[in-house]
């Protein structure tokens, strides 16, 4: 059965190649496949809700609240922003 890759799961594949004429002759090559990464994990949030009260005088630019995620993607499809 054909299944989609999962890099999360299996992210580097060891195959043989083998070639062969019809006159017996052969010769094998061994290829290694290494999966990269796409985006495909939601991010997961420290908390499930952030609640921040603003005050009125605050002046522009003023960071107002950091917050972390992950997720279990790899390299730059880790990144959350």
């Amino acid at each position: 059965m054909v299944q989609p890759l999962d890099r999360e799961r299996i992210d580097t594949y060891h195959l043989t190649a083998v070639a062969t004429d019809g006159g017996g002759l052969y010769c094998s090559a061994d290829v290694m496949i290494s999966l990269t990464d796409i985006n495909d994990n939601a991010p997961v949030f420290d908390q499930s809700q952030y609640t921040y009260t603003l005050p009125e005088d605050s002046v522009n630019n003023t960071l107002l609240l950091r917050v972390a995620a992950t997720d279990k993607d790899a390299g730059l499809a880790r990144k959350v922003s």
